[in-house]
């Protein structure tokens, strides 16, 4: 296992209540769209 930071690791999205910068940070670490509705 290697560690990861907090601020290096997408799947912070799926486990943590996040901040919207956070969450959107994350969303394009793990190389997801964010789409608008």
């Amino acid at each position: 296992l290697a560690k990861v930071h907090t601020d290096d690791n997408g799947s912070d999205m799926m486990n943590k209540a996040l901040p919207r910068e956070k969450f959107e940070a994350c969303c394009d670490i793990a190389g997801l769209a964010i789409s608008s509705t």
